[in-house]
């Protein structure tokens, strides 16, 4: 029997919860208002990929196909977007 569903199932709950908690104290909406930055710090983080993927390339010579080069492209052009969003 795997429990790792159950895991998942128990994380869900608590962050459920969480959410809950957070909606019931939030006076006049400012908790989400600062929460929902977290999204844009978490888009952007994705940029990690575009300088392990250049150094893979240069130092550790590995091919670039083209289908990485376009998520590449894609990653960075959405970053770009998102970074410069009102």
């Amino acid at each position: 029997m795997q429990l790792f569903p159950y895991f998942i199932v128990l994380i869900s709950a608590i962050t459920h919860g969480i959410w809950n908690f957070l909606a019931r104290r939030a006076d006049d909406k400012n908790v989400f208002i600062g929460l929902s930055k977290a999204t844009y710090v978490g888009a952007l983080r994705q940029l990690s990929l575009v300088i392990a993927v250049f150094l893979g390339w240069r130092v550790l010579k590995e091919p670039l196909p083209a289908p990485r080069l376009i998520s590449l492209f894609l990653l960075v052009i959405g970053s770009g977007l998102i970074a410069f969003a009102n």
